[in-house]
């Protein structure tokens, strides 16, 4: 389809880095005769990209979605969200995070962002669902009120997966996205992120 080849590692878990690991894995597309372009929003470089190096335009990003009502800031200690588990669990309800911080006013958020850890979630709009054309499956459609405030920006600093790639396949000018049965469920997470961005 004349289109381009990018090498993206997506290493914004720091926990799972292995050493030798990209070097391994330039070696083998080498070997398998595989070359990359440079991406359309990095000229002069054919790669890899990696997204730990890209941080300062996920901020950017992050705090576009703050200003417009998209994401929050949420304080949960990892005890809070395992008892909240729980409890939705044996209710037998789909366990997602009750949003909590989303009820501090605007001087709570301020003054827990300057002194405590926290993360960023997305904000699932209240609509009633959000559908998609899938080219195997055809028009899925997900009810929001069983799609979890995912979280986008740990409190590390590093993106997840989901406000990284979205950002990424943006800006690269990704066309196609093709991924395993398991990230289904994921996808109205990202038609919320571009529909947010206006992309």
């Amino acid at each position: 389809n004349n289109g381009k080849i990018i090498l993206r590692i997506e290493d914004t878990d720091q926990s799972r880095k292995v050493e030798g690991v990209v070097e391994n894995l330039i070696l083998t597309f080498k070997n398998l005769g595989i070359s990359f372009d440079e991406s359309p929003d990095i000229k002069g470089d054919s790669g890899p990209y990696f997204q730990s190096q890209r941080l300062s335009l996920y901020r950017k990003c992050i705090d576009i979605l703050i200003e417009k009502g998209f994401a929050y800031p949420c304080f949960c200690k990892p005890d809070r969200l395992d008892k909240l588990r729980l409890k939705m669990q044996s209710k037998k309800l789909s366990t997602k995070y009750d949003r909590y911080c989303l009820g501090l006013s605007k001087e709570e958020v301020k003054k827990k962002c300057a002194s405590k850890s926290h993360v960023i979630r997305l904000k699932i709009p209240d609509t009633d669902s959000i559908s998609f054309n899938d080219l195997i499956r055809g028009e899925i459609k997900f009810k929001t009120d069983e799609i979890d405030d995912q979280i986008l920006m740990k409190s590390d600093g590093f993106p997840t997966y989901h406000l990284a790639n979205v950002i990424d396949d943006f800006h690269m000018g990704i066309t196609q996205v093709i991924r395993g049965e398991e990230w289904l469920s994921s996808t109205p997470k990202h038609i919320v992120l571009y529909k947010a961005f206006g992309w």
